[in-house]
């Protein structure tokens, strides 16, 4: 006689960017309130990247910082998928964004019914009593 074969697990599917991005929204959100004003380093540091954007004239629609005790997001929105590299590579490069103190994250490619690309940048909470910026940069 013999022993029928154990029925394998059938794998969840992968999330899709717009999922994966609220699953990391929730989690921010539900981490509370921004009591160690996150949001005032980001809005007094962060100008950079429209100032990089600007100067390499890559057309990007930053939406409004929003900080909560985890961390920080952002909404970006692009004219098309090509876009969305060329300003990631430009944020990448900028002062604040090497010097957060923190993991960061881009969310993946949501692309909207009029055809604009739509990604969200996170900013994790540096561990408690860290600060939010690592010192400047030395040349």
């Amino acid at each position: 006689m013999s022993t029928p074969l154990a029925e394998e697990p059938v794998p969840e599917p992968p999330l899709t960017a717009e999922q994966e991005r609220e699953q990391q929204l929730t989690k921010l959100r539900q981490s509370g309130r921004d009591e160690r004003n996150l949001l005032g380093t980001v809005l007094t540091t962060f100008g950079d990247w429209s100032q990089k954007l600007q100067e390499q004239k890559i057309d990007v629609k930053l939406g409004q910082w929003s900080c909560f005790h985890a961390g920080c997001f952002m909404d970006a929105v692009h004219p098309s998928i090509a876009n969305v590299s060329d300003a990631t590579a430009a944020i990448t490069t900028t002062d604040s964004f090497l010097r957060w103190n923190s993991s960061k994250m881009r969310s993946g490619e949501i692309t909207r019914p009029d055809g604009t690309v739509e990604v969200t940048w996170l900013l994790f909470a540096p561990p408690e009593g860290e600060p939010a910026l690592q010192p400047p940069r030395t040349p």
